[in-house]
């Protein structure tokens, strides 16, 4: 929820290049990036393939939840120059730019994601990090966008984010929060119930009556 990938397409803009996205889970197929050739020889492209090829913005977003499978064929097209397609080589365009999201910093699982998976030294070496936060005074100058009446919401989700990083790593309390809650207290509804849509979402009982006993709704809210 901290806007990477719509960073990645507003950056592409910004460039006047051309912007392809995808997202990896661990049965991601090579040929969701490479292509495939069908069952008369022909080569079906992908936005991947095209901008390898031309040049553009590719964001792949959950690169940490992909297969070491599909990571190992990204290394070669990364680094040498040129890729190995389905119908050829092809060399990589001076203007392609891959830009890899995770939830994690690669370097293997956290409470929050504790399915991701840790990159090998070889794919890591492919990259620059660059830590991506939240920013607050973007979040609040959307949030006030979208409800200009949500002050004391967006401080409140502020709050339980600082207590639930240190206490209760688990529950990710994203911008996300801020954004759906601000816009459902437009209709009114009771913050307690908002809290159970956007945050809450079945969490512990136990573990949410002590955070609420820690950071009690604001009255008036």
């Amino acid at each position: 929820g901290s806007g990477k990938s719509t960073t990645s397409r507003q950056v592409s803009e910004s460039l006047n290049l051309s912007f392809g996205f995808t997202s990896l889970n661990p049965q991601t197929p090579e040929s969701r990036l490479l292509g495939y050739m069908d069952a008369n020889g022909v080569y079906r492209e992908t936005v991947f393939f095209q901008l390898y090829r031309d040049g553009g913005v590719f964001c792949i977003d959950e690169m940490d939840n992909a297969s070491p499978a599909l990571l190992t064929t990204l290394n070669s097209l990364l680094e040498n120059g040129h890729g190995a397609f389905p119908h050829g080589i092809f060399p990589r365009h001076p203007d392609f730019v891959l830009v890899a999201c995770g939830n994690t910093n690669g370097r293997g699982a956290c409470p929050a994601f504790p399915e991701r998976r840790a990159f090998d030294a070889a794919f890591m070496e492919r990259f620059i990090y660059l830590k991506w936060d939240y920013d607050k005074k973007l979040e609040k100058k959307i949030a006030l966008s979208i409800n200009p009446d949500c002050k004391a919401w967006i401080d409140y989700i502020w709050q339980l984010r600082d207590y639930c990083g240190k206490h209760y790593p688990r529950l990710v309390v994203s911008p996300r929060a801020t954004f759906k809650g601000a816009s459902a207290l437009k209709d009114r509804l009771n913050p307690a119930e908002i809290l159970e849509r956007v945050l809450w979402k079945g969490f512990d009982p136990d573990s949410v009556k002590a955070i609420l006993k820690e950071n009690p709704i604001p009255d008036g809210l």
